[in-house]
């Protein structure tokens, strides 16, 4: 929707600016341009702190040279003052950038983090699965010694297993050739009584 500008120093718009005579002027957002172009640009023009100190100027009774430097002065105070804006947004954005990398910075190390405890606990399933392959052939050797080698199951109290691990010695080592753990199992020779 195109407004109907009244303002006579006001020269184009932009996204988050406005050309006037003087300079341009930068806003934070287009919500903030518009609001000046509705309440000053194409209404009440006379009451806008810019185009008063524009009026002021044209109005004195001097010279056009004064008049022109007294312009060239306005626009180098006004622009001196959008420097400062522009300085202003630019730090605030600079704060804003600077937290946005702490934040990542974080990101990264609790993504860091959960990738490790993954690690980790596929490193413990892992090592729990290679434990239960070396419980498994420890049984399946024990039981061949100690029941035939077609022993398929075996039930037996826990007396029984306490009783049978305390009469056997057992010897392992892992074969580097084939990766295979090697197992020795010998009955303990029973202690003399003296």
């Amino acid at each position: 929707m195109a407004m109907y500008i009244l303002c006579p120093y006001f020269k184009r718009e932009r996204k988050k600016s406005i050309s006037c005579e003087d300079t341009i002027r930068s806003f934070y957002g287009p919500g903030e341009k518009s609001m000046i172009l509705k309440k000053y640009c194409s209404a009440d023009w006379k009451k806008c702190p810019f185009a008063e100190r524009m009026n002021d100027i044209y109005s004195q009774d001097k010279p056009q040279s004064v008049i022109k430097e007294n312009i060239m002065k306005n626009k180098i105070e006004q622009q001196s003052e959008e420097i400062k804006k522009l300085m202003r947004k630019n730090g605030q954005l600079e704060r804003k950038l600077k937290d946005l990398e702490s934040e990542k910075q974080q990101l990264q190390e609790n993504f860091d983090k959960r990738v490790q405890e993954v690690r980790d606990r596929d490193r413990t399933i892992i090592l729990k699965d290679e434990l239960i392959q070396w419980l498994e052939s420890f049984a399946a050797a024990f039981l061949v010694v100690a029941y035939g080698e077609h022993t398929r199951e075996v039930r037996m109290s826990r007396d029984k297993v306490m009783k049978l691990m305390t009469e056997y010695k057992l010897a392992y080592k892992l074969d580097d050739e084939t990766g295979a753990w090697i197992f020795q199992i010998d009955k303990k020779p029973e202690r003399k009584e003296s």
